[in-house]
């Protein structure tokens, strides 16, 4: 199962936004949408080194994919996050993992398509 979406991103100097996983993902391709008028590049942290370090991309040019490439198990790679669970207040309430924290790298606003795979 697959699960693709568009996330809006601030501006370069705003607010990262925090993309969390919305299935049980094994992998994640994220990159800027097509349908913005003017690619402006990205700049992000991700959940392989505990968002410590910043990247940046440019416009269009290359996913950033998210995995874990030892497989386990059914030759299946390691979860890299779940999505909720359950109810906000439940005794059983799980939040969604992070996956990535991201804005645009320029003064305009811009969209990415996030790709997740079980």
């Amino acid at each position: 199962m697959s699960s693709v979406r568009l996330i809006a991103l601030n501006a370069a100097g705003g607010a990262a936004v925090t993309v969390l996983s919305s299935i049980p993902a094994r992998r994640a391709e994220i990159i800027e949408d097509g349908s913005i008028s003017v690619p402006t590049g990205l700049i992000y942290t991700s959940m392989k080194d505990g968002f410590k370090t910043t990247f940046q991309v440019a416009p269009q040019t290359e996913p950033i994919i998210l995995q874990n490439s030892v497989a386990v198990g059914n030759n299946q790679g390691p979860l890299l996050g779940l999505p909720q669970q359950n109810s906000a207040g439940a005794f059983n309430f799980r939040a969604a993992d992070p996956l990535l924290k991201a804005t645009s790298a320029t003064a305009a606003t811009t969209a990415i398509r996030v790709t997740e795979d079980e």
